[in-house]
Parts: structure tokens; C-alpha cells; sequence
């Protein structure tokens, strides 16, 4: 999603949590990363029409 954005000129920011950072885990290990990604209410619009292209 974030090249879509970067593509169309939308400034955003991210923030990233592991959810399974606590746990001991064994290769594989599932990715459980989460990102949100936020965009300014003024460029919300431009953002959903990015995300949503082609």
C-alpha cells in the first residue's frame, strides 16, 4: 500500500507492531507484523483513491 501512496503523492506515516515478539518462536516463523499506515484527514480522500487503483 505504501507504494501506492508514495506513487500518488500522498504524505503518510507508519507505525509497526509485532505481535508475537513476546513469544519464543522456531523457524518458519509466521509474519504477524501489523502496520498502520495514517494519512492527514485533508489527503484521506487522494489516499483511498490511490489505494483502491490499479
Amino acid at each position: 500500500m505504501a507504494y501506492k501512496l508514495e506513487a500518488a503523492g500522498v504524505s503518510f506515516r507508519t507505525k509497526t507492531f509485532d505481535n508475537m515478539r513476546h513469544f519464543q518462536s522456531h523457524f518458519p516463523r509466521e509474519d504477524n507484523t501489523q502496520y498502520d499506515i495514517y494519512v492527514t484527514k485533508e489527503d484521506e480522500h487522494k489516499a483511498q483513491i490511490a489505494i483502491h487503483s490499479n
